[in-house]
């Protein structure tokens, strides 16, 4: 008996600039049924206007999304007409993915634990689009939060080999291991 594969939803988690956008990109272009949701955005919404914040509790925003991204797909019970999503969320932690409805969802992490500062900071200014939000920034700026994210990498490779969770690190060769990454994504689904 051949055994087909199921759509699932897709969960990209990741530091920022480590390649979820380009990766959810990728797989649109295999498979535009997918709905993409940049959960950054919608975060970024809710505290502008529901939560004061200046970003340092972002970090407890990750189980909020995960009860948010259980909303949108578990809305979806019915076979007919299901819609399939591709989440690109940058303050999701591993440790609350079990908190998702793994069923029909795939979580991946993509981080840079394995780079210097200078060089993520060289690599953002040659190849962020002017429609990012890194665009311009001053190298002061970029370079706090450049930093923070090696960190937060750090922390995602950590906690996704504790729990058996799939983590891509895009320190070196970026392209190549989002191909790699697509892959994988591929494999899991239809």
């Amino acid at each position: 008996m051949n055994k087909e594969k199921k759509k699932k939803h897709i969960v990209i988690g990741g530091a920022s600039r480590s390649g979820k956008t380009t990766l959810a990109s990728m797989i649109r272009k295999k498979k535009p049924y997918y709905n993409y949701i940049p959960m950054d955005s919608i975060k970024r919404g809710i505290f502008n206007n529901f939560v004061k914040s200046n970003g340092k509790r972002w970090p407890q925003a990750s189980p909020k999304l995960v009860k948010l991204m259980n909303s949108i797909t578990g809305s979806n019970n019915s076979n007919i007409n299901k819609h399939f999503y591709i989440f690109d969320i940058p303050t999701l932690y591993p440790r609350d993915v079990a908190n998702l409805n793994n069923k029909d969802t795939i979580v991946i992490f993509l981080g840079y634990p394995n780079i210097t500062t200078e060089k993520k900071i060289e690599l953002i200014q040659k190849h962020d689009p002017k429609c990012s939000w890194s665009y311009g920034l001053s190298k002061d700026k970029l370079r706090k939060i450049v930093v923070s994210n090696i960190k937060f990498s750090k922390v995602l490779e950590k906690e996704c080999k504790d729990l058996n969770i799939k983590f891509f690190d895009t320190s070196k060769n970026r392209e190549v291991i989002l191909k790699k990454a697509l892959k994988y994504l591929e494999a899991q689904t239809l």
